[in-house]
């Protein structure tokens, strides 16, 4: 079947350097070229974790953790993946600034970072011990690359022409304006090596709105909806449909625990909670949310709990509890919220529930920086709307920033902080994820923080196209990837 067909993808974007370590944000041009240490895949009963890849098997000692390599791997220009390979890697991916993974990294001994046990087996020294460190394997931006063309291209070079093992290779490539690759005949995941799709085209996408005819007329196979989406597509005549990896950008409020009306009063915390219909919100933001979103951690997450949710819509007891609160003639909140087009809707949205218990909101819109840089300090507002990109997978470098004191809500308690930090201690992942839930069973109690609504990316492909598997940064895994008729 191989070497019939070329698969013509327009993502939202292309990155302009094709070096994993070197790039923010995942590009599914990457995901293509390059494999992880390790996969961040759902089990069969569909639980989120560390999976096998580049690395075989792996076990925590007393402050160290043991990676045993997988045979028969080899890159693009044919060297193999060895310890010696390995070790250099590490190396690597320690000189990283991407804030995640400098938390996730934060427990390795940088004095003596990894051992060479033997040919296929490297032991990382840790200070301490931190389940987040199987995540960063799991990273994109972690991704192993061929130590002799990096060392024979140089930095620049190889962000222009990267030599991984994944299961296409590098062909041609324009900074952010075109790559096409071809399937690696070498790809070590046999099982899914044998599909008809020889190769694949990226390409930066004409105009977004004319992206379903330029996938239902075949011109494209799939397509990156920056924009919101072309409305139904379900009937099974239809060539293209609509589809969403796990990733999302999620919507919060986040109640001010240092100053203003909501610090150290719960029922007032409680009432803003209750005020607020979620669904009223979704159908007001339209195309731009996908999901409610009920807790801190999203699905594809260690932790995440659909069942964890704080208490519904109920405007009668908000109102009441308004009372309670001491502001019997109703409160002014000052909301802090970036002066972008969704946000604004959604804060009006907001607003306008709140108003109908006593709860006036007084919309303060900013540069999205500034907001960052308010909310990071929690001065200057009351409750503060709040936009992030969610990476799912490992929860430990992803909740200090909403849950700990030190975050964006200011919460001070300590049997939060306490089960957190717990929870970074902990190798066992069931053990983590029962902690990482009881973090969030704490948060919903607190009430300082309102989780809204969520936004998955969304991509238009032909049905033709199968084999796609998601990625939980969003992306898609195109091992196995085929196109039929």
């Amino acid at each position: 079947m191989r070497g019939e067909v070329l698969l013509r993808i327009a993502p939202g974007a292309l990155p302009r350097s094709l070096d994993p370590l070197m790039n923010d944000a995942p590009s599914p041009a990457l995901a293509a070229i390059h494999d992880p240490w390790l996969f961040w895949a759902p089990d069969g009963d569909r639980v989120w974790g560390a999976r096998g890849a580049l690395v075989e098997s792996w076990a925590f000692g007393q402050r160290s953790l043991t990676l045993w390599l997988r045979r028969g791997v080899t890159f693009h220009d044919g060297t193999a993946w060895d310890a010696e390979v390995a070790r250099w890697n590490w190396g690597r991916l320690l000189t990283t600034t991407q804030p995640l993974l400098v938390d996730a990294l934060s427990a390795v001994d940088r004095q003596r970072p990894a051992t060479i046990v033997d040919a296929r087996t490297l032991r990382i020294s840790l200070t301490r011990d931190d389940g987040s460190v199987l995540w960063a394997l799991a990273s994109p931006a972690a991704a192993p690359v061929s130590r002799a063309a990096f060392e024979k291209l140089g930095g620049p070079g190889y962000a222009a022409r990267p030599v991984g093992v994944g299961p296409f290779r590098v062909d041609e490539a324009t900074a952010g304006e075109r790559v096409r690759l071809s399937r690696y005949p070498g790809y070590w995941r046999r099982e899914v090596s044998a599909t008809n799709v020889a190769g694949i085209e990226f390409g930066v996408p004409a105009v977004l709105a004319a992206a379903v005819d330029r996938v239902r007329t075949g011109e494209i196979d799939g397509a990156e909806l920056a924009t919101p989406g072309p409305g139904p597509l379900s009937a099974a005549s239809d060539p293209v449909a609509l589809a969403s990896p796990v990733a999302a950008t999620s919507y919060r409020l986040a109640l001010n625990a240092v100053a203003g009306p909501f610090r150290a009063n719960h029922r007032l915390r409680q009432a803003a909670t209750l005020a607020l219909d979620p669904a009223a919100l979704l159908q007001a933001m339209g195309a731009l949310a996908d999901d409610i979103q009920r807790s801190a951690l999203l699905p594809g997450t260690l932790g995440h709990d659909p069942s964890l949710s704080a208490q519904g819509f109920n405007p009668a007891q908000a109102a009441g509890l308004v009372k309670e609160a001491g502001y019997s003639g109703g409160v002014d909140v000052l909301l802090l919220l970036p002066a972008r087009a969704p946000e604004t809707k959604l804060a009006e949205a907001i607003r306008s529930q709140w108003a109908a218990v006593g709860i006036r909101a007084i919309l303060d819109p900013r540069p999205a920086v500034d907001v960052a840089f308010l909310a990071a300090n929690r001065s200057a507002y009351h409750a503060a709307l709040v936009r992030a990109a969610c990476d799912v997978g490992d929860p430990g470098p992803q909740l200090a920033p909403i849950l700990a004191r030190t975050g964006d809500a200011g919460i001070v308690a300590p049997d939060l902080d306490e089960t957190l930090a717990q929870a970074r201690r902990t190798i066992d992942s069931g053990e983590r994820a029962a902690l990482y839930r009881r973090a969030q069973e704490i948060d919903l109690l607190l009430s300082h923080h309102i989780y809204l609504l969520a936004r998955r990316p969304r991509w238009l492909w032909r049905r033709s196209v199968q084999g796609l598997t998601p990625h939980y940064t969003g992306l898609w895994g195109f091992a196995g990837v085929s196109l039929g008729p």
